[in-house]
C-alpha cells in the first residue's frame, strides 16, 4: 500500500509521456487491421492543483456482509497497506422481518439484536483502522417490503422519520460507533417520497425538513436516551441525495430554495452496466452539486458471483471508475466488493482486479485526463484509455499508477512511458489481465515484457482486450 503523505506531490513537476508505436511488419501483416497510429501520450503530474485524494470505503449494508466482516477481513481492508478508509453502514427504517429496526417512535424499542452485528463490525474496522469513517445510510429492502415503517408515513413524515434518524445516530454512538456522515435518503426518487408523506411536500421540502427536525433534536436533547449521562455529538456532514443514477437535480433545487445547508456532499450511485448513459450524467450531477465534495456512495462493478461477465465486465467496471474521476467524485464506496477465493472462477477473477485497483491507487492523487494523439479519452468501449495516480513514499520518491484499458482487437507493441523528469527509474512492477477467445479474463495476471531506460519505462507489448497496471517510482 502506499503511502499516505502526498501533499508534497503538487510542487513537483513530472511530465509523463507514452509513446505508442504499430505492430512491426510481418509476414501476417497483410490479413491483420492496420496497425494503431503512433500516439504521444502525456499525463501531467503537477498541474497547477490536485483534487483530493482518492478514498475508497466498503459497504456492509448488502446481505449479510455484516456478519461476514470478521476482524481478518477488517484488517485486510482497513489495516496497515489495507485500500479502505470509509465504512459504510445500514440504518433499519422498514417495518417487515430484517428491515425491522424500529417499530415505533420510543428509543426503547429499537431492534438491539438486528444493529449488534454492525456495532461488531464497525468496532472492528475501528480497531484496525482508528481513522475510519463510518457513513450511515438509509437501507433499502431486499423485497418488496416498505422502506419506512408505518408509523414514519404520513403527513408528519419528516418530524417521524427525523425522530428514527435521532434514536439510531444516539443509539450507535451509546455503542461507542460514531457517526461520522449521514445519508439520509437512498435511491427514493421524488414520487418514492409522495407517496410516503402523501404528497404533503415536495421532495427538496421535505428532505431539508427532515435535516433541520434531525438537527433540532440533536441540539435540545439534554441527554442520550440509551446512556445515563452523555449528549448526541452532532453530525459532521450530511451526505445526499444518494441517487440510483447522476441525473438527480435535488441539490440545485435545495440551493434554489435557500436550504442548501442541509446536504454538505453530493452523492450517487454509478452502475458499470450503465455508463454510457451514466458517464454522460456525470456533468449534469457535477453542475448540480455547486462546488460541494461529491461521493459515489454505491460503485457497482460486478453484481454477484451469477452476474460478472468476463472481461467486458471489468472494462466496463474500469472505465465507470475512470468517469467518477474524471467528474472529481474522489471517494467511491464499493457495493459487492469482491472475493477472489470464490467458487466463481470469473468472479474470482473480478476481485482479483478489483483488489489490484484499490491497492494501487487508494490515497494517491487522480491526475488530469491524459492527452496526445492516439490516447481516447471517451470513456466508451473499443478504445485505447489511460488513467494516472501519483503519490509520494516517505523518502519522498514519486509513485506513478498508471492503469491502461486497451479495448481494441490489436496489441500496441513497444510502449514507452516517459516520466521526462530526467530521474532515474527505481522500480517498475505490472499487471495484466487479458481476454481470452470467450471473453474471460486470464485465471492469473500476466507480467508483462518490462524494460527500465533512464527516466523511462519500455513495455513490450499490450495485449488486445487487456486491462493493464504498471507502477513505477522516481527519484526526488
Amino acid at each position: 500500500m502506499t503511502s499516505r503523505g502526498a501533499a508534497a506531490v503538487a510542487a513537483k513537476w513530472l511530465a509523463v509521456v507514452a509513446v505508442i508505436v504499430g505492430p512491426a511488419v510481418g509476414a501476417r501483416a497483410a490479413m491483420a487491421p492496420s496497425p494503431p497510429a503512433h500516439a504521444a501520450i502525456t499525463a501531467d503530474t503537477a498541474p497547477p492543483s490536485l483534487p483530493a485524494q482518492i478514498r475508497y470505503g466498503y459497504d456492509i449494508k448488502q446481505w449479510d456482509k455484516a456478519r461476514q466482516f470478521s476482524r481478518t477481513l477488517a484488517e485486510a481492508h482497513f489495516g496497515s497497506g489495507g485500500g479502505f478508509s470509509v465504512l459504510r453502514i445500514p440504518i433499519y427504517a422498514g417495518d417487515e422481518g430484517a428491515d425491522a429496526g424500529q417499530p415505533d417512535a420510543n428509543p426503547a424499542h429499537i431492534n438491539t439484536r438486528l444493529y449488534a452485528p454492525v456495532v461488531d463490525a464497525v468496532h472492528e474496522a475501528l480497531r484496525a483502522n482508528r481513522e475510519t469513517v463510518v457513513y450511515a445510510n438509509l437501507k433499502t429492502p431486499r423485497t418488496g417490503a416498505s422502506v419506512f415503517a408505518r408509523w414514519v408515513c404520513g403527513p408528519d413524515f419528516a418530524d417521524h422519520y427525523a425522530r428514527l434518524l435521532f434514536n439510531f445516530v444516539a443509539y450507535m454512538q451509546s455503542r461507542n460507533v460514531p457517526v461520522d456522515a449521514l445519508g439520509i435518503l437512498n435511491e427514493i426518487a421524488p414520487a418514492d417520497l409522495a407517496a410516503v408523506d402523501g404528497g404533503h411536500q415536495s421532495y427538496e421540502v421535505t428532505y431539508a425538513k427532515t435535516v433541520h427536525q434531525l438537527k433540532a433534536l440533536i441540539r435540545n436533547n439534554s441527554r442520550n436516551p440509551y446512556t445515563r449521562s452523555g449528549r448526541v455529538a452532532p453530525i459532521d456532514t450530511y451526505v445526499g441525495p444518494d441517487s440510483a443514477g447522476p441525473h438527480n437535480d435535488l441539490i440545485a433545487k435545495l440551493d434554489a430554495g435557500g436550504l442548501g445547508d442541509t446536504v454538505d456532499v453530493a452523492a450517487t450511485h454509478f452502475y458499470s452496466h450503465g455508463l454510457r448513459h451514466q458517464s454522460a450524467e456525470l456533468a449534469d450531477f457535477d453542475v448540480w452539486a455547486n462546488g460541494r465534495t461529491k461521493w459515489d456512495t454505491e460503485f457497482h462493478w460486478s453484481q454477484g458471483p451469477r452476474r460478472a461477465h468476463g472481461y467486458a465486465e471489468a472494462r466496463d467496471a474500469m472505465l465507470s471508475a475512470f468517469a467518477n474521476f474524471d467528474h472529481g467524485l474522489s471517494t467511491l464506496i464499493w457495493w459487492n466488493f469482491g472475493d477472489d477465493t470464490a467458487a466463481d472462477p470469473d468472479y474470482a477473477v473480478q476481485a482479483q482486479v478489483q483488489e489490484q485497483f484499490v491497492d494501487t491507487t487508494a490515497s494517491r492523487y487522480y491526475l488530469p485526463v491524459p492527452t496526445g494523439p492516439g490516447l481516447s479519452a471517451t470513456l466508451a468501449p473499443e478504445n485505447f484509455v489511460a488513467r494516472a495516480f501519483v503519490d509520494a513514499t516517505g523518502s519522498g520518491a514519486h509513485v506513478v499508477q498508471f492503469w491502461i484499458v486497451n479495448d481494441t482487437p490489436q496489441a500496441r507493441d513497444t510502449v514507452t512511458l516517459d516520466t521526462g523528469s530526467g530521474a532515474r527509474l527505481g522500480s517498475v512492477v505490472s499487471q495484466a489481465w487479458i481476454a481470452d477467445k470467450r471473453g474471460m479474463l486470464s485465471n492469473t495476471p500476466s507480467t508483462l515484457q518490462t524494460e527500465l531506460a533512464g527516466s523511462g519505462v519500455v513495455i513490450g507489448r499490450i495485449p488486445p482486450h487487456s486491462l493493464v497496471s504498471v507502477t513505477t517510482t522516481v527519484g526526488n
